[in-house]
């Protein structure tokens, strides 16, 4: 969750919780059952502790949010290969045509469109 997300709702909650009433408490706790369904407790996959599995919307809020970071940082990254890559392909003149130029720029394309679909 970004750092922003969090203290903005860990401020909320406490306020909430320590100085709201029961009727301006009751819309959050509407909005709250509307993300989280489910909080299941089970044991952790090596069996040394426990893991929390959360079931509801907030989970495909989250998993959205993970995703844009994720692609966000890949577009940056090819950016600066392609920043860097096609200046250096440049000046060893591999580019001499328009039509290597452009069939370079499209590949680039081709991969980014790529990686936003992973």
């Amino acid at each position: 969750m970004p750092a922003i997300v969090e203290r903005v709702t860990t401020a909320m909650l406490y306020y909430l919780r320590e100085h709201a009433d029961a009727a301006t408490k009751q819309p959050f706790i509407e909005i709250r059952r509307s993300l989280i369904q489910c909080v299941a407790i089970g044991p952790s996959p090596d069996g040394k502790g426990a893991e929390l599995t959360v079931h509801g919307r907030i989970v495909g809020i989250l998993a959205t949010m993970d995703a844009v970071k994720a692609m966000e940082a890949m577009e940056a990254e090819h950016r600066t290969l392609g920043e860097y890559e096609y200046p250096d392909f440049a000046h060893r003149g591999l580019f001499d045509t328009q039509h290597k130029r452009d069939e370079f720029l499209r590949r680039c394309a081709e991969e980014l469109a790529e990686k936003r679909l992973e």
